[in-house]
Formats: structure tokens, C-alpha cells, sequence
């Protein structure tokens, strides 16, 4: 942050309860700052803000987001499925049509909204053909 073209916005950031929570929160634990570390603690705007910081100045390498943000909304919906055979079909559909053709076309490119809506309303319509 001390590197960033404006210092005093990112300490002025940083300076927000909020901010400085989050940040204690993150210097408590021993393990390094990694995308992982991160998905532990709780979402939020603050989170999000940090990790970009994070990685713009190179400190963590980027990642997809949004494909990231669609797994964990396949995950919760397919959880939500009471019927075990239910949630094996819509996760089948979800993770290995939707998911596998989305990162084969992906490749290094992020995921645009387009294709996350594309893949949340296939989905969303599957399991309301299973009701």
C-alpha cells in the first residue's frame, strides 16, 4: 500500500473500523495471505477491496472472481436439494456440462457476467424441472 500512487487514500482505508477489523483479523493468523486465507473470513465490500489491492500491487496472484462466486452459488444451491438423487443429477448437470464447458472455453480469460447468467439460469431451470 505505502507503493500505491495515493499512500494517503489506502491508509485513509485502512483507518475505517471496518478496514482495521479486517486487517487485525488477518494479522492474527500466522498462515501467509493467500486467496484461501481470504474465502475464510467474512464476504463483504471490504474484503473484496482488499483482496484487489492485494493483488494489484502483485502481493497474490489474480483469479477469477466471478467463476470463483458461481461454483460457491452452484455449491448452495445444489445443497439445498433434499432428495440425494436430486442433487446428484443437478450437480452432474451444473459442474460437469456448464462448469467444464465454461473453464475448456475460458481458458486464461476471465468469466464475463453473461456467461455466469447464462450458467445460474440453465441451472436455476433444472432444478425447476425437478420440482
Amino acid at each position: 500500500m505505502t507503493s500505491s500512487e495515493r499512500p494517503d487514500v489506502a491508509f485513509a482505508w485502512v483507518f475505517r473500523s471496518k478496514a482495521r477489523d479486517l486487517l487485525e483479523c488477518i494479522g492474527r493468523d500466522e498462515r501467509p495471505v493467500t486467496h484461501q486465507v481470504l474465502d475464510e473470513l467474512p464476504p463483504g465490500e471490504g474484503l473484496a477491496h482488499l483482496r484487489s489491492v492485494v493483488v494489484a500491487t502483485g502481493s497474490m496472484p489474480p483469479r477469477d472472481e466471478r467463476l470463483i462466486a458461481l461454483e460457491k452459488w452452484i455449491t448452495a444451491t445444489v445443497q439445498v436439494r433434499t432428495d440425494l438423487a436430486e442433487r446428484r443429477i443437478l450437480h452432474g448437470y451444473a459442474v460437469w456440462h456448464h462448469l467444464r464447458r465454461l473453464r475448456r472455453r475460458l481458458g486464461e480469460e476471465h468469466a464475463i457476467r453473461l456467461q455466469d447468467l447464462n450458467v445460474r439460469c440453465h441451472v436455476t431451470a433444472a432444478g425447476n424441472f425437478l420440482d
